[in-house]
């Protein structure tokens, strides 16, 4: 499911490239309604798998608060896609508007596809830094409790 090279999931690049595909071939019988209405369709299936993505990472957090070194790489993907897919509709958007009549250019908007992506990509984040500040709380946890005032002396050697 991962692209190294992309640090993305593999499936967001089959998702556009089907998506261009779609509308390279829609573009050759209308540029008009039917144009606007599977414009319309991509939309729904971009939120529908931000939407997935977000389940995701909300079933990784649910699970575990202190995420597992594989989960907090898999938030990674994640986060990453969510930045590609948000940037790739942008794109998709102004190729859309190209390709139908003028008068319904604007009737095409992918701005709740890109809050869609943005969600999900806002609970990745919160789930990896979560994570990372339960792992430094039981890194710092000790030093913060150690009454440092009580100590003798202070050397510059670990014991």
């Amino acid at each position: 499911e991962e692209d190294d090279d992309l640090q993305v999931l593999h499936s967001s690049g089959e998702l556009f490239i089907y998506i261009k595909r779609s509308l390279l071939q829609c573009k050759e019988v209308d540029t008009g309604e039917t144009m606007v209405l599977l414009a319309r369709a991509f939309g729904e299936t971009l939120i529908k798998y931000a939407e997935q993505l977000h389940k995701h990472v909300a079933a990784m957090a649910q699970r575990n608060k202190q995420l597992p070194a594989k989960d907090e790489l898999a938030c990674g993907y994640v986060i990453n896609t969510c930045e590609y897919c948000g940037d790739t509709t942008e794109q998709l958007q102004a190729s859309v508007a190209k390709h139908l009549d003028a008068s319904l250019a604007e009737s095409v908007t992918y701005a709740s596809v890109g809050d869609a992506f943005d969600q999900a990509l806002n609970a990745g984040l919160t789930a990896v830094v979560a994570s990372c500040l339960l792992k430094l709380e039981a890194a710092m946890g000790p030093l913060a409790r150690t009454r440092w005032g009580e100590l003798e002396s202070v050397g510059d050697q670990s014991s």
